[in-house]
């Protein structure tokens, strides 16, 4: 029932049992669970890692939190390991996230070489802080582009810009880089509106979104994929909680009960 395969009323059923005494058994094996062993127990020890970073929102009437969820991928592995879950209240921010990071085990920690996050606004300055090289995701910046890019009444000009950013963000061919750099600066500052604004801070920003092709030996991620693998799965498991409590205490459950993520350095990531 924790990682949320089989139904309360199900289980009731076939242990001939009221659902309340399931739902009370139930949160004696999250409890067991929560204390049974050490954070990130299965992490593998004495390997450079990547920390992988997104923010998963829960609101009920005026209240709300944000669950900071981070998963290590060492440089060497294919696999991600979740940590607990961190939830603070109000919205996501570069400055709750480095209390976050500031709470990382010490030793987890010294081991971190890169941080994949999405563009929120001082996680650069974050990563720089903490002396990590810094992978802004290329899932939600694509996400960003496409509200523009995907507009029905978008110009040709609009749709020719396209490919020009598939091959800045992608192609690893010298001249077809300076060639797609090319083009988007003639756009960003030859025109005016969201779509430059947004391509002028993607050439200033040039080294956060290419990182994974500058620094290959740490088999960065271009997204924070995995991440969002984790917070599908538990959109579902944690559906009808209300607490802050009782949300951190099953997604905590949760995470640790679940095996480790796949997660393929800059290529496709997967459940």
């Amino acid at each position: 029932m924790i990682l949320g395969c089989v139904s309360a009323r199900q289980i009731s059923r076939e242990r001939c049992c009221s659902i309340s005494t399931v739902y009370r058994q139930c949160r004696q094996a999250i409890d067991q669970s929560v204390l049974l062993g050490p954070e990130l127990s299965r992490l593998p020890v004495d390997v450079d890692l990547v920390l992988l970073a997104d923010g998963l929102w829960f609101g009920k009437g005026k209240s709300s939190w944000v669950q900071y969820t981070m998963a290590f991928k060492p440089v060497n592995a294919n696999v991600a390991y979740f940590a607990d879950p961190r939830l603070l209240p109000g919205t996501e921010s570069s400055t709750n996230w480095q209390q976050v990071f500031s709470d990382i085990r010490l030793d987890v920690r010294a081991r971190v070489r890169a941080l994949v996050a999405d563009g929120l606004r001082g996680m650069a300055s974050v990563a720089a802080m903490n002396d990590w090289v810094f992978q802004q995701c290329h899932f939600h910046l694509r996400a960003l582009l496409n509200r523009w890019l995907a507009r029905p009444w978008a110009s040709p000009k609009d749709e020719s810009i396209r490919w020009a950013i598939d091959d800045a963000l992608l192609a690893v061919d010298g001249d077809r880089v300076s060639a797609a750099i090319a083009a988007m600066a003639t756009y960003a500052y030859g025109n005016s509106g969201v779509l430059a604004d947004i391509l002028r801070r993607l050439l200033r920003d040039w080294g956060q979104v290419r990182a994974y092709i500058i620094h290959p030996g740490l088999s960065i991620p271009r997204t924070t994929g995995v991440v969002e693998s984790m917070h599908g799965s538990l959109r579902k498991v944690l559906s009808g909680l209300s607490t802050k409590d009782a949300i951190l205490r099953r997604s905590t459950a949760y995470i640790r009960l679940h095996d480790p993520f796949t997660c393929n350095g800059h290529d496709f990531q997967q459940h």
